[in-house]
């Protein structure tokens, strides 16, 4: 018998690879992924006329900085948002099973297009990603005295440590709208570095 639901949990160039290989295996099954973006998947799985009725993809907003089964928590989705992703002909049956799946792990639901998700997650997710590796890579010439440091910036450079090469693959999908998201965040610190080189004690407290 085929499987309720199939979830694909792949870095993101394999993921539409993978969806085909089980949906040829499954058809009857409903099909979710998780990966952190998501426009270009979309469109790709709307050229695929059953398939993108089975499939809604899905992205819990729930991670760890390490990986693998021995960092697993069984409490990783509790109280944590979970956003779904329809594509234009998604099957009302698989956004239920979808939502079933979220409660049951104990996350909230939120529906949106895959645009607005990769807008959203380059400013939520991705660029706090980069802003914690740049400031961690900024740090490494403070050598013995970076044990000096309080918990601000332990808490800031934790994720730094996360997958290099997932990462990268994330970033490349989603390159036009991180470009962005980097070009908002370096005109705010254009702002503060003009304020401290003008010393314009207001311009800085307005930023």
């Amino acid at each position: 018998d085929s499987p309720d639901l199939v979830v694909i949990a792949t870095p993101p160039q394999s993921t539409l690879r993978a969806l085909e290989d089980e949906f040829d295996k499954n058809p009857q099954s409903a099909f979710i992924d998780v990966a952190s973006v998501k426009n270009n998947l979309l469109l790709q799985v709307e050229r695929l006329t059953g398939l993108s009725q089975r499939f809604i993809g899905s992205h819990p907003m729930a991670g760890r900085e390490v990986a693998g089964p021995p960092s697993a928590q069984g409490d990783l989705f509790q109280g944590r948002a979970w956003i779904l992703t329809p594509t234009s002909s998604t099957d009302e049956y698989v956004v239920e099973i979808a939502e079933e799946l979220v409660s049951i792990l104990g996350a909230t639901s939120y529906v949106m297009t895959a645009e607005d998700h990769d807008r959203l997650l380059a400013r939520i997710s991705h660029l706090p990603q980069l802003t914690s590796t740049a400031l961690a890579g900024s740090l490494t010439s403070i050598g013995d005295d970076l044990s000096l440091s309080g918990q601000g910036l332990r808490d800031m450079t934790r994720i730094a440590n996360s997958d290099g090469e997932l990462w990268s693959e994330i970033l490349f999908e989603n390159r036009k709208e991180v470009s962005k998201a980097i070009d908002e965040y370096l005109q705010i610190f254009a702002k503060i570095k003009n304020a401290l080189d003008t010393q314009d004690g207001e311009a800085l407290r307005k930023v």
